[in-house]
């Protein structure tokens, strides 16, 4: 027989061991938002990174086709 890690009860109160679940999950979904947005300003700044860097390249051939 396994036994299954549980998340322990203060004095046993039901209520207070939901209460502390749901602080341990109102804990976890900020790490998680957290986690997300910091994904997200990352993939942001290599799409901005990407549009100047074709922006640029698109520049360089338009000044070297003047100059043929």
């Amino acid at each position: 027989m396994q036994h299954v890690a549980e998340i322990s009860c203060r004095n046993g109160v039901e209520g207070e061991c939901w209460e502390e679940k749901g602080k341990f999950r109102r804990e976890k979904c900020s790490m998680l938002q957290k986690s997300l947005a910091e994904t997200v300003l990352m993939v942001n700044a290599r799409k901005k990174k990407a549009i100047l860097e074709e922006k640029s390249a698109i520049c360089c051939k338009n000044l070297l086709q003047k100059w043929r």
